[in-house]
């Protein structure tokens, strides 16, 4: 062989190992020929790109799904170590996902995918095609409960209050159905072994520590031992669940230590809320209004924004986080942010609101029963949205139904909606808070009256031709 041929050979060898090294390389880093309407014969629209690829990355509860992305079915890689499935080399465009699973109710959406990203579906919930649902061992008839986290009941009939243990505690197995002091129910303790109910006709409160049935504290009767007071509001202190807050009908709260036998007074307030050590309330001064602070450890106070002159009757405080909500009778929604001292109204005819478990969002009802999320924070979670940006959603609008209650799913991207269907029925939805077309939104009860999320036992409870049930979500 000559000198030249083998120079010839080797050149050629050479360039297309770097053209295929090259090529590899081109492939490797997601590059790709995009080639779009060049068919014969017309191919005078024929357009030619090199793109990035993209991937999507999708997670869902339960696991061992089927996934299909524009029809192309792929496997689902999600296990003990691997939390989702990441699909890649996909061109940037929209696709349509769709997720489904033996039992469950399909899930889909339209997702885009972009040059060089990762397009991310998370939190997917499948729900049952059938909801198991179990009876909770009520012997009463039942107009209205109240459930812990321990799976200790309270409910209330014609009769009264009558208390219900968890049917997982063996001691209490013959304490069940004890019939309480009073006719209203008025909150847990934060440990879920006590409760506070009223007798409305007499005005007297009572205690109940439900470890302890024979021991029974009348409230009203010890707290007139210091003082005569009417009491209008009262409440669990949540770092010790034997001291209680008092609010007396003048607006003073005070705070009542049973072990100690002791009353102490704190601060007068217009509304009020409490959480972890920190009460916070909205006072008011000759001059004007205020939202204040008080730490129930270190016992000092704090004012900590004025409020607006023409602010309205406040029909409800809440706090998460750093952030303190209130609302006014009219509508109004407000905002105060502890960290960044910034105090905003973030809606002017809201009529419930409630804080996610994340304390990243506030989701609310309009008067018109439209469905609004509100971002706290930047959320990079499925949507991406800045601090301030609100998702509404007009499936419960008025005319189409009448909403009555929500609560946020543990996971704080779905939510439960209860409301009243054009066709009578009261039912319970399971909705995501994910914008991106469409939206999946799955009604898991009909005909259910006065339902209660806890999300700790995962436990939806509703009551249903005059028993009460739960499903597990």
């Amino acid at each position: 062989m000559s000198k030249k041929i083998r120079r010839i050979l080797f050149y050629s060898f050479l360039s297309l190992f770097i053209l295929a090294g090259g090529g590899i390389i081109f492939l490797s880093q997601g590059w790709r020929l995009k080639i779009d309407n060049c068919r014969l014969p017309v191919i005078w629209n024929c357009q030619i790109a090199i793109t990035r690829t993209g991937a999507i990355f999708i997670e869902s509860k339960p696991k061992g799904v089927v996934i299909k992305i524009d029809g192309e079915i792929f496997e689902d890689k999600s296990g003990l170590i691997q939390s989702g499935t990441l699909i890649t080399n996909l061109l940037p465009k929209d696709y349509k996902v769709e997720i489904e699973k033996d039992g469950y109710l399909p899930w889909e959406k339209n997702i885009r995918v972009n040059s060089g990203l990762v397009a991310e579906v998370l939190k997917i919930v499948l729900v049952p095609e059938e909801i198991n649902k179990k009876t909770a061992d009520i012997t009463k008839s039942i107009d209205s409960f109240w459930v812990n986290q321990q799976k200790r009941i309270i409910l209330k009939n014609k009769e009264g209050l009558y208390y219900f243990p968890s049917s997982a505690s063996a001691n209490e197995s013959e304490t069940s159905n004890i019939k309480l002091r009073g006719d209203k129910f008025i909150q847990w303790s934060e440990s879920g072994d006590k409760a506070i109910v009223e007798d409305s006709k007499n005005l007297i409160y009572y205690l109940y520590d439900f470890n302890n049935l024979s021991k029974i504290l009348n409230v009203s009767a010890i707290l007139n031992n210091f003082q005569q007071v009417n009491i209008s509001e009262i409440s669990f202190c949540p770092i010790e669940s034997n001291k209680l807050i008092v609010k007396d009908k003048k607006g003073a709260l005070s705070l009542l230590d049973l072990n100690h036998l002791k009353l102490e007074d704190l601060v007068k307030a217009l509304a009020w809320t409490v959480k972890n050590s920190n009460l916070y309330y909205v006072g008011e001064t000759p001059q004007s209004l205020f939202l204040g602070g008080f730490n129930l450890i270190l016992k000092t106070s704090d004012n900590l924004v004025d409020l607006p002159e023409n602010l309205g009757t406040i029909s409800e405080i809440s706090s998460a986080g750093n952030k303190i909500s209130f609302l006014t009778k009219d509508g109004g929604l407000y905002l105060f942010n502890r960290e960044t001292k910034t105090f905003e109204q973030i809606a002017h005819s809201a009529k419930k609101f409630a804080f996610s478990y994340d304390n990243k969002k506030i989701a609310f009802l309009d008067k018109d029963d439209k469905l609004n999320v509100y971002f706290l924070e930047n959320y990079r979670i499925n949507v991406n949205k800045k601090a301030g940006e609100i998702i509404d959603f007009s499936f419960y609008e008025k005319g189409a139904a009448s909403v009555k209650n929500l609560f946020w799913y543990k996971d704080s991207d779905h939510l439960l909606i209860n409301y009243l269907g054009n066709d009578g029925k009261e039912k319970i939805d399971f909705v995501e808070i994910d914008d991106r077309l469409p939206t999946n939104k799955y009604t898991l009860v009909e005909d259910a009256l006065d339902f209660f999320y806890e999300s700790g036992s995962d436990n939806l409870y509703f009551i249903q031709d005059d028993n009460l049930y739960f499903v597990e979500i």
